[in-house]
C-alpha cells in the first residue's frame, strides 16, 4: 500500500508539471520524435529539431512570465499564441535561410 501512495504522489507532480507547461511537454516530445526519425532514417532533421526545441523554450519562458505579472487564464492563452508565432517565425527564417 506504501508502494502504491508513492508512485500516486510521484504521478500526480508528473500531472502537475505537464499542467503547467503544456506547449513545452508538446514541444518536447515532437522534438525527441522528430529525433527518433532522424536517428532512424540517417536524414537531416536539424531545421525541425532546433524549432522544436526554440518553442519549448519559449514556451517555458512565457509560461513563466504568465505567472510571475498575469493571473488571467486569457493571458496564458495570449501567450501561447505568441510562442506559437514566435516559433513559426523561426521556422520560417530557418527555412529561407537553408533554401539560399
Amino acid at each position: 500500500m506504501k508502494m502504491l501512495t508513492k508512485l500516486q504522489d510521484k504521478l500526480s507532480g508528473l500531472y502537475d508539471a505537464l499542467s503547467r507547461y503544456p506547449i513545452t511537454v508538446v514541444f518536447l516530445t515532437v522534438a525527441a520524435v522528430v529525433n527518433t526519425m532522424a536517428i532512424n532514417q540517417e536524414e537531416d532533421y536539424t531545421r525541425y529539431l532546433l524549432t522544436f526545441l526554440i518553442g519549448a523554450s519559449l514556451g517555458f519562458t512565457l509560461q513563466g512570465s504568465w505567472e510571475r505579472f498575469f493571473s488571467k487564464m486569457s493571458y496564458r492563452i495570449v501567450l501561447i499564441g505568441v510562442c506559437m508565432l514566435l516559433t513559426l517565425g523561426y521556422y520560417l527564417i530557418v527555412r529561407q535561410d537553408a533554401t539560399t
